[in-house]
């Protein structure tokens, strides 16, 4: 699969969020350094809910990257109970 083909993970991110991902990724693939990003995925049902997306390097012992060991967390919920607390002490409650 070639670095730079995105169009089968396109059609899963928010149209907000695209651009920002794949430069994240190349520059962690050029780079090697971590990725660690939020954005919004699109299930099934056609909602989004966000990620946050980690990626971290695999090395050989003269340090060349083999590998990208990923993990994607959902963290909408996350984000709306953190949203809900915001608004309840602006509010007062």
């Amino acid at each position: 699969m070639d670095a730079d083909d995105f169009s089968w993970w396109r059609k899963f991110v928010h149209t907000d969020d695209v651009e920002a991902s794949m430069a994240q990724w190349r520059h962690s693939l050029k780079t090697g350094e971590p990725m660690i990003e939020e954005k919004r995925l699109r299930r099934l049902d056609g909602t989004y809910l966000w990620f946050r997306d980690t990626g971290v390097a695999s090395r050989h012992d003269q340090g060349r990257i083999f590998g990208w060991h990923r993990h994607t967390e959902d963290i909408d919920r996350r984000k709306a109970e953190t949203a809900l607390r915001r608004s309840e002490r602006s509010s007062g409650c």
